[in-house]
């Protein structure tokens, strides 16, 4: 098995706002947007915000 890259994926019930946080005040950049689904560079890897998490 060979591994191109590695990464993080969040599921988030505020999708927009997590979104913005992580854009905007964290400035990582947007690989890809998506309705409920969103990839950005985070160092050599990606971070990947998803819709469907809940909040506790």
């Amino acid at each position: 098995m060979e591994l191109r890259e590695t990464g993080i994926i969040l599921f988030v019930e505020n999708y927009e706002e997590a979104l913005a946080f992580y854009t905007q005040k964290l400035g990582l950049p947007l690989r890809k947007k998506g309705e409920s689904l969103s990839i950005l560079e985070f160092g050599g890897s990606y971070l990947m915000i998803e819709k469907g998490g809940v909040a506790s």
